[in-house]
């Protein structure tokens, strides 16, 4: 009885050897693919260092414009508070005005005007000379005696209105 081993075939009294051979050359073989695997494995460790150095940068860099993002939001809020302060400020002193220019219309037609009235009191009229308010045309010439008033009627204008 024969033991049939296939990979040992051939007649001699050697066939081991050639088997062995064979595994030899076979694991050669396998080991310079794992040698290029071993290097391809560095490589594709390479690339993922160099992802990963990538992605830590994009974090970095949005965690950078997220912040810029809060600050500028901040800066809105300050910008649009400051602007509904204004536009109350602005509203407020609008109101006042108006009502100022409406207290001043009232006012205005409702106070008899001094002038007419204090006008024809007594002394009506006063010489030129005499008057507190006349201008000096010739200083340290005196002002003539010479009656130079004219008297006006005293009218009451409240009866002519």
């Amino acid at each position: 009885m024969s033991i049939h081993i296939p990979h040992l075939t051939g007649p001699g009294r050697h066939r081991s050897s050639d088997a062995v051979a064979r595994l030899r050359a076979e694991v050669a073989a396998l080991e310079a693919r794992a040698v290029e695997q071993e290097s391809y494995i560095a490589v594709l460790d390479a690339d993922i260092a160099r992802a990963d150095t990538q992605r830590r940068s994009a974090e970095t860099a949005r965690e950078a414009a997220e912040e810029r993002e809060r600050v500028t939001a901040q800066h809105l809020e300050q910008a649009e508070a400051f602007i509904r302060q204004q536009r109350s400020e602005i509203a407020e002193l609008t109101y006042r005005l108006e009502v100022g220019v409406r207290a001043e219309t009232i006012v205005a037609e409702t106070q008899p005007i001094p002038t007419l009235e204090q006008r024809f009191e007594k002394p009506p009229v006063l010489r030129l000379g005499a008057s507190p308010l006349a201008a000096v045309t010739n200083p340290g010439v005196p002002v003539g005696d010479a009656d130079d008033t004219v008297e006006i009627p005293l009218l009451d204008l409240r009866e002519a209105a």
